[in-house]
């Protein structure tokens, strides 16, 4: 089992994280921390603890290339059957691993996706958490996803089989992506996947940061971003047909009518 962090100028809360890794009940695992580049004290911090405990890996981008290729690098990095993501700032539950990898096993899905709860900086939820209702193997996981009823595009609430994470299209973009980098290796994972598991539980903590990457960018950099992922993603699922391709349709006529991604002059636009 791979669990990938990407880290960029994470010093304030790189700890933690990888401290709610540590702790997993599920001991077997290997942790890639991969460094994109980062300017403060994020390096040191990994090294320490890479020092402490064996399962810690420290791999580190010499130019800064963005969270896609931090996660596409451990990836071919990674040894295990199964890959996860934890975001840099976030927290996961000790239960997460071993809750989530028995799903998978018991179904023989190829990704599972568990419950999100929103915590700030002080550990109040600033918002209800998103969860399922039952434990359930589904079938029509592509039409569900695209219609968010398994929720946001995120890659940390999900485990994949690494297997369908190597298709080099799944990281393949021609842009550098801060926003929709996730919806577009979901929909490439998705396509390739035969099941999915849903397992009810709220697992993963994912930190509402006023600091992070998406929080920072302007809205003609998010439109653009997210007009690149789309017609990246569609140019990577050609192959699987229309039915993919209207579910990529769906999810994003949807996405471009949020507040953030609404623009007014075009020519801010690059």
């Amino acid at each position: 089992m791979s669990i990938i962090v990407p880290a960029y100028n994470a010093e304030k809360h790189i700890s933690e994280c990888l401290l709610s890794i540590a702790a997993q009940d599920f001991q077997d695992i290997e942790v890639l921390v991969v460094d994109d580049s980062s300017e403060d004290g994020t390096e040191r911090l990994v090294l320490d603890f890479v020092a402490k405990d064996s399962r810690f890996k420290f791999v580190r981008h010499e130019c800064n290339k963005g969270v896609m290729a931090a996660r596409a690098s451990g990836v071919c990095l990674s040894a295990g059957q199964f890959v996860g993501f934890v975001d840099a700032d976030d927290l996961i539950s000790p239960r997460m691993i071993s809750r989530m990898l028995n799903r998978m096993i018991c179904d023989d899905s190829d990704i599972a996706i568990c419950g999100v709860s929103y915590p700030d900086d002080s550990g109040a939820f600033v918002k209800g958490n998103f969860c399922f209702s039952k434990d359930e193997l589904i079938s029509d996981f592509l039409f569900k996803f695209s219609t968010r009823k398994l929720g946001s595009a995120y890659l940390c609430n999900k485990l994949y089989r690494r297997d369908i994470l190597l298709d080099k299209l799944i990281f393949d973009c021609e842009w550098r992506l801060d926003v929709g980098e996730d919806i577009l290796v979901n929909f490439c994972a998705f396509a390739r996947a035969d099941k999915v598991s849903l397992v009810s539980d709220v697992l993963y903590s994912y930190r509402q940061n006023s600091l992070s990457v998406t929080k920072q960018i302007n809205r003609e950099k998010a439109f653009v971003d997210l007009l690149c992922s789309y017609c990246q993603c569609i140019s990577n699922c050609l192959c699987f047909g229309d039915d993919v391709l209207n579910c990529i349709d769906t999810y994003f006529n949807v996405q471009f009518n949020f507040r953030c991604y609404r623009v007014s002059d075009i020519g801010k636009l690059k």
